[in-house]
């Protein structure tokens, strides 16, 4: 019988004695989607707008739908933003579910979310 300590969290190829930490749970790591108009997401920790024209950005805050869902609900009208016919990127602290207006195209909106432990 071995008196081996076998930790069990390092891959196959190092020796079954050493020790490691195990991997980090994807949860750890932040992530950023850039979901299309009406498309209900996960509430963000903040969203980062990206317009090109002036236009009127609305944003969904709560819902019964459930998430991947789109919606016909009525969005509260929150930003109207001037680009004056130049790209700009803004970072807004709000938390919807869901946006529409501007454009409609995807990647006007995207919406950030924190890792943590």
């Amino acid at each position: 019988m071995s008196n081996t300590y076998y930790s069990g969290s390092l891959p196959s190829h190092f020796k079954p004695h050493q020790q490691g930490p195990k991997p980090l749970p994807v949860s750890a790591f932040g992530k950023a989607t850039q979901p299309a108009a009406n498309t209900i997401q996960e509430r963000p920790n903040y969203i980062i707008l990206e317009a090109t024209s002036d236009t009127a950005y609305n944003f969904l805050y709560e819902t019964t739908c459930s998430v991947g869902g789109t919606t016909g609900e009525t969005h509260t009208q929150g930003y109207i933003f001037s680009a004056h016919g130049e790209k700009s990127s803004v970072k807004l602290d709000i938390q919807p579910v869901s946006w529409n207006g501007g454009g409609a195209a995807v990647g006007e909106i995207t919406f950030v979310y924190r890792g943590g432990l």
